[in-house]
This record gives structure tokens, sequence and C-alpha cells, in this order.
């Protein structure tokens, strides 16, 4: 799939908006930052635009900005099983470092950008079983969920109930996880590209 790069009108209105937007903190916002910088394997090439989101709200804010002026977006976590070329990515990239983990009872709300292994021990920390399988995995939790990451035949979306994504008009949603396929390696995001809040 080739993306073309979007107008230089597109990235100017999308600037002068993310500049006057007091959601967006202008001080993780770069240009043609390197993507080697974020990649486990150190290589790739720069993003025209990139943002480092902490939260999942500046995250929702960016991505809605960049679609009303039809820019691409990629969202990046932990960088892991990721190989970018050294032309680098169209768009915004943005690097999601959402990262709260709330407990209600015996289930676990996560943002997407916290790490696996994080979670893990979060879960062993507060007495919490079935996510041990995944000590030792690099990503974030949005990417082991993208990707229906697994250990021998233990797979996150055993663990899964619901999944939050921001829909083809960049609103959040929770998706049942009836309402996803998934398979080994394998999750419908691959293909619809929702964005995994």
């Amino acid at each position: 799939m080739t993306i073309n790069k979007p107008k230089i009108s597109n990235y100017k209105n999308f600037l002068i908006r993310v500049k006057k937007d007091s959601k967006i903190d202008i001080k993780n916002f770069k240009l043609k930052e390197k993507l080697s910088l974020h990649t486990t394997l150190g290589i790739g090439g720069p993003a025209d635009l990139f943002y480092l989101a902490n939260d999942t709200n500046s995250l929702i804010r960016i991505v809605r900005l960049a679609g009303e002026e039809d820019i691409p977006v990629t969202v990046l976590g932990g960088g892991s099983n990721v190989l970018v070329t050294d032309k680098g990515i169209r768009g915004l990239v943005i690097k999601n470092r959402a990262k709260v983990i709330k407990r209600i009872k015996n289930l676990v709300q996560v943002d997407s950008g916290v790490f696996t292994q994080s979670l893990v021990n979060w879960s062993i920390e507060n007495g919490l079983d079935g996510l041990q399988y995944y000590s030792g995995f690099y990503g974030t939790v949005g990417g082991a969920v993208y990707n229906n990451a697994h250990f021998k035949n233990h797979f996150i979306f055993d663990n899964l109930l619901k999944v939050r994504v921001l829909d083809k008009d960049n609103k959040p949603v929770w998706l049942e996880k009836k309402d996803i396929f998934y398979g080994y390696d394998y999750t419908s995001f691959h293909k619809d590209k929702k964005i995994i809040l």
C-alpha cells in the first residue's frame, strides 16, 4: 500500500492548529524525527510529523486534527516487531505512551501505550492471575492486542473482554471481543486500521 504525501498546505494548516490547541503539548511535537530512535532494531528514516502522546485524550485530539487535514496517521507503540524503511513514514507518527492502569474489581482497564511487561508486573503486584505468560514482551498492550500476541498457546485475547478504539469518524467506541476477528498473530485491526485506545 502506498500512501501519498499530503499537500504542504495540509501540513501548514495542521501545524497552525496544533500550536493553537491547548490540549496538545507542543513540546512533544517534532518535525522530521528519525524513527530509528523509536524502534527496538534502531532502524528507520524520518516521520514527516511526530508526536509523543502521554495520555489517551491528547492521542485522540491529535488524530482528529490530522484526520480533518487529510494527514495519514501511524501509531507506534514500543517499536518492537516494526521495520521502518530509510524513507521513513509520510504523515503523522504518534508514539503512544498513554499509561493508565485501573483496577475495577477483578478486571483491569489499561491504556494501549502501557508496556506489556509493566502490565504483567502490575497484575502480579495486585494479585491478579493470567498475564504472567507475557513476561519479557517488549511491546505495548496496544501492539499485543493488535497482533493477538501469545506465548505458546496463551493468547492475549484469552484475557480480553473488550477493546476501546477510534471508529472511522475518530470517535471512541467499545468493541466486544465477539465483534473482533482474531487468530494466530492476527486480528481484524490489521485490515480496518482502527486505532486501539
